[in-house]
This record gives structure tokens, C-alpha cells and sequence, in this order.
């Protein structure tokens, strides 16, 4: 379920623990929800988005490329699954931040663009290309 997904991502900022431990589909999809928020794509827009002249907004949304047929999974993953729960801050509001009984601040939760430490550490692979994140400034493909 991916409330408990999120559940072990924000407890204690342990995300390297989850990525290290936790299925491949399970990797992908924390990564995908991360990234969806830091290239600004939501349930609301991700239709729109596909329609982008981005080519790293286009392959992470299996417009071009094969990213998601690399990974083990269907080309649209990252769409179909933003479409059903949004990304990491659209989760993250309704569930435990300021729209949530619980009313906790991001913090260490945000992205880190922010401050945060919500950071997708690794990089979307298409055909042997990094593509993502490592295309913008202060990124850089390992």
C-alpha cells in the first residue's frame, strides 16, 4: 500500500534504507513520485505534461524512449502512477502535512531543492542514456 510506503520514506528520513531494501518496482515508483514533484508534473497536469517539448519531461512520462520497458515495466509507469496518487508533495499534504490532522511541516520531508532531503539520488536510464534529473544544474549522471 503506499501509504505504508510513505510511512517508511518520511520516518526518519531513512529513504536510503527503503531504496536499499525494497523491490524494484517499489525503487521506481519512491523515485518517480520524487521526481514528479521536482519537474513540477501533478495529477492535475500530467496529461498536459505529455504534451511537453522537454525530452526529460517526455522520457520520464514514456512519451519518448523506453524507459520504463528497461525497468521491467510498462512505458506510461510513471503517468499511470502519478495519475492515481500525485507526487511525493501531493501525498505527502493530504496525508501528514498541512492539510492532514497531523499538520506537520515538510522539513526534512521537502524536496531539496528546498532544504529538504528529499532527493532522488540515482538517475533514470533509457537505453544505456542517463536522462532526468542529471540534465539540470547541480546534477550530474553516476
Amino acid at each position: 500500500h503506499l501509504l505504508l510506503l510513505w510511512t517508511l520514506m518520511v520516518s526518519a528520513n531513512r529513504l536510503q534504507v527503503l531504496c536499499c531494501t525494497a523491490t524494484t518496482p517499489v525503487k521506481w515508483t519512491t523515485y518517480a513520485l520524487i521526481e514528479a514533484e521536482e519537474l513540477g508534473i501533478t495529477s492535475a497536469n500530467v496529461e498536459q505534461m505529455k504534451q511537453s517539448d522537454n525530452p526529460t519531461i517526455r522520457r520520464f512520462l514514456g512519451v519518448e524512449g523506453a524507459l520504463g520497458e528497461g525497468l521491467g515495466l510498462t512505458n506510461d509507469f510513471t503517468v499511470r502512477i502519478i495519475k492515481h496518487v500525485g507526487n511525493y508533495g501531493e501525498i505527502y499534504e493530504p496525508n501528514l502535512g498541512e492539510k492532514s490532522q497531523f499538520k506537520l511541516p515538510r522539513g526534512q520531508n521537502d524536496l531539496w531543492t528546498r532544504g529538504g532531503q528529499a532527493y532522488y539520488f540515482g538517475q533514470f536510464y533509457c537505453d544505456g542514456n542517463c536522462i532526468g534529473s542529471c540534465e539540470r544544474p547541480g546534477r550530474r549522471c553516476i
